[in-house]
């Protein structure tokens, strides 16, 4: 199983993140990993129409 990490920052584009997750999750093994900041978190509920709490479900370990 290869490990990944995906990284999501304040930028714009935190869908280009919750959308390479879903893929990943759906090919499968992999294991993900996820660090995402307070303003990513922002960004999703502003930019998209996900929820932070859909996004970190996506990962199999969310870092702080």
């Amino acid at each position: 199983m290869k490990r990944l990490i995906v990284g999501m920052s304040g930028a714009s584009g935190v869908i280009y993140g919750i959308r390479i997750l879903e893929v990943l999750r759906e090919l499968g093994g992999y294991e993900l990993h996820l660090v995402m900041s307070r303003y990513a978190r922002m960004n999703i509920e502003i930019e998209t129409d996900y929820t932070w709490k859909y996004v970190e479900g996506l990962a199999d370990v969310v870092h702080n």
